[in-house]
């Protein structure tokens, strides 16, 4: 058995080897820095590595996939889910007043209306900001404004792999009428940034996603 130590801003990092090199375990002198145990992953190539994919469901929006992979331990786990699904962006507009472009919306899976965000599946050969201006006059009407892409998000990492594009438009103002999907459920809302906070207060906004998209457009604060 090795051992190998590393020292980032004073913060120790022991990690033990096997023969072969393979690493076999990691002590961090301060829990409290995870940083620096992220930092290490990178730098002792700890991804894992996939062995065999077997396809369990296959739909046009929705793929479920068994992978077989070899964890850096050595381990191996022959039944590890993966799911995909399309992208899509999630648009956060406000209007001329500074007031807050949203929806509720009926979704089946938890059988409830919701308080969410105008939002849609990116198609194929669409870029964000185009999924975004065409979900937004298509589910409220609004359009024009100032856009701006605030970057790309995993929903959940642990087990998805499709992103959420989260697109700030500001100054939009309504101009048509809704055209919405035969399976969409939905009424537009506008509402203030005081009367959204009160609500989220409330607990009456529940979306992981929804939540996030406000925050990187710095509403909340």
């Amino acid at each position: 058995m090795l051992q190998s130590e590393n020292r980032f801003s004073g913060i120790s990092l022991t990690v033990e080897f096997a023969a072969g090199g393979r690493e076999t375990g990691v002590q961090l002198s301060d829990p409290r820095h995870l940083d620096i145990l992220y930092i290490s992953a990178i730098l002792l190539n700890m991804s894992w590595k996939r062995l065999d994919r077997r396809t369990l469901v296959n739909t046009k929006f929705l793929k479920v996939y068994e992978d077989k992979v070899e964890l850096p331990n050595g381990n191996i786990m022959d039944d590890y889910t993966v799911v995909e699904k399309p992208s899509f962006s999630m648009i956060i507009a406000l209007d001329n007043d500074g007031n807050l472009i949203t929806i509720d919306e009926y979704k089946y899976a938890v059988d409830k209306i919701i308080h969410t965000l105008p939002a849609g599946h990116i198609n194929e050969g669409e870029e964000p900001l185009e999924t975004a201006k065409r979900e937004l006059v298509e589910e409220t009407g609004y359009m024009g404004g100032e856009w701006e892409n605030l970057g790309a998000y995993y929903d959940y990492p642990t087990k998805d792999l499709h992103k959420v594009y989260f697109i700030k438009a500001t100054g939009v103002t309504r101009t048509q009428e809704t055209k919405f999907d035969p399976n969409e459920d939905l009424t537009p809302r506008v509402i203030s940034l005081n009367q959204l906070k009160e609500e989220i207060a409330r607990g009456e906004w529940r979306t992981n996603a929804v939540l996030s998209a406000l925050v990187a457009a710095k509403l909340l604060s």
